[in-house]
């Protein structure tokens, strides 16, 4: 079995045969072979055999299909399959898919040979090319007609078209004047919109170095800023140091001013006790006044004198 037969024109001896897969059965199956010089069914004019004579083995499970007269007679490469309907109605083609057996036909040498059309059909054939030439006759008699009715009717037309063509000269050469104009006026325009492209082009170049150099300046001011954010930095330590400092000096001077005042206790105690003992010299020196008198007329002896001392003491 094969799937693609060689096959010479008008020769009938082959069997076109396909193995169907035993998982189909064909209890009660009809089957059918077709061949087209088509793969595409809607051309029916391709199909060469659409036969339901068949033969069926139950032995190998093949289905084939006798080459008859006319089904070789045409050269070329065609396209076969075998359609099985089976008892429940349902249908299957073989080869599935995309596949089909292919029927390769190619001429023969015999060129005596005629092909079972001619052998069968010649004078149908015959008679039907003679119906063909008279029918193609006709055609060519009535087109002759309408390509003359056609002319006459063209003439006028054309005259109709030659006064019309006189009337709309004039205007066709104003607007061709008018056209004319709004071209130069469109060239005028062009040639200022290209200057205006140009002098765009220029602003555009300024721009971009406006924009370097205000990049520059973004850079230079970002490091003013990072030099700024420093010194703040710095002042502020500047200001807390100082404040600390303004602290201390605070402390210092409570602590001054309690000195201070200590020692201004301290000299009013002094001074106290400077006016006690002044007062004590005084009182002293008015004793030592009153006893002098005493001391001159009589000297005392050196325990009269350590009395007296002991007296201005208390």
């Amino acid at each position: 079995m094969s799937s693609s037969y060689l096959i010479k024109r008008n020769d009938t001896y082959d069997s076109i045969v396909f193995k169907v897969p035993s998982s189909f059965d064909m209890e009660g199956a009809t089957t059918r072979f077709i061949l087209s010089s088509s793969p595409n069914s809607k051309d029916k004019s391709s199909i060469l055999v659409n036969s339901d004579n068949t033969i069926y083995n139950k032995d190998t499970g093949e289905v084939a299909y006798q080459l008859r007269d006319g089904d070789t007679s045409l050269v070329g490469r065609h396209f076969g399959e075998f359609q099985i309907t089976f008892s429940d109605k349902r249908v299957q083609s073989f080869p599935t898919g995309k596949n089909f057996i292919i029927v390769e036909i190619v001429d023969s040498l015999d060129s005596s040979r005629m092909t079972w059309i001619e052998d069968n059909y010649a004078d149908e054939v015959a008679l039907r090319v003679s119906k063909i030439e008279e029918f193609k006759e006709e055609i060519r008699e009535e087109q002759a007609e309408f390509i003359r009715q056609f002319a006459q009717e063209n003439e006028a037309f054309k005259q109709s078209i030659i006064t019309l063509n006189d009337g709309y000269r004039d205007m066709f050469g104003e607007a061709a004047a008018f056209a004319r104009a709004q071209g130069e006026y469109a060239l005028g325009k062009g040639i200022e919109a290209e200057q205006r492209g140009l002098q765009a082009e220029e602003q555009g170049n300024y721009a971009h170095e406006q924009g370097l150099y205000a990049e520059t300046q973004t850079e230079a001011g970002l490091e003013m800023a990072h030099y700024a954010r420093e010194q703040g930095d710095y002042a502020k330590h500047v200001s807390e140091l100082a404040e600390t400092v303004v602290s201390e000096a605070g402390d210092m001077l409570n602590t001054l001013q309690e000195e201070h005042h200590n020692t201004e206790e301290k000299g009013t105690f002094a001074k106290e006790q400077g006016d006690y003992a002044k007062e004590q010299g005084d009182y002293a020196k008015a004793q030592a006044e009153e006893l002098t008198p005493l001391v001159s007329e009589n000297k005392p002896s050196l325990n009269e004198k350590i009395m007296w001392f002991k007296v201005i003491e208390n």
